[in-house]
């Protein structure tokens, strides 16, 4: 991945040195990074506040509702789990503190020997894809962009997370049908 050498400060001591670019969405870019005083790794998703968009939410409302709805979820062993938000206004960026998932996303292992040979692995994520998603319907929470590029897994593939709540929502659940 692409290198830089930004680091992010909250308004005291909680910087991360990111390392390497892991992805880039319609958002933001995602990095690998290092807390200069924990030393643990993490994945960090960097946006930009000072841009303009055609989107009707200010890039810092959007951050702070993805934070606030994956902080709802996160809490599930199949959702990435968030731990901090931060906004840099000296640099004009915001972040998301994310674990970070070591085996890459489901869309680069998804045709790989491990699991076309194994009916058995296709069955374990999906059980895990579709755990992740009824919890976050038991918390009021549509995810509404589940694809393969959006799970991430574990450095052995044993394990799947659900990532980027971007463009989750708050939702009301019905037990009513249409049907009458």
């Amino acid at each position: 991945g692409e290198s830089t050498d930004v680091t992010l400060n909250a308004d005291g001591p909680c910087p991360y040195t990111l390392s390497f670019l892991l992805g880039k969405g319609s958002f933001g870019a995602v990095y690998a990074a290092t807390g200069s005083i924990s030393g643990e790794d993490r994945a960090v998703k960097c946006m930009q506040l000072t841009a303009s968009d055609e989107h009707s939410r200010s890039p810092l409302k959007r951050l702070r509702g993805e934070a606030a709805i994956h902080r709802l979820v996160s809490a599930h062993p199949n959702i990435v789990t968030i731990h901090d938000e931060i906004v840099d206004n000296t640099i004009g960026v915001g972040a998301l503190v994310l674990d970070l998932c070591k085996g890459g996303t489901l869309a680069n292992a998804r045709d790989t020997p491990f699991f076309e040979q194994s009916e058995e692995r296709v069955r374990g994520v999906m059980g895990q894809l579709i755990d992740a998603a009824a919890y976050c319907h038991a918390k009021g929470v549509a995810h509404r962009d589940i694809k393969p590029e959006n799970v991430l897994m574990s450095k052995d593939w044993s394990t799947v997370y659900l990532s980027d709540f971007g463009l989750a929502k708050e939702c009301q659940w019905s037990n009513r049908t249409g049907a009458g």
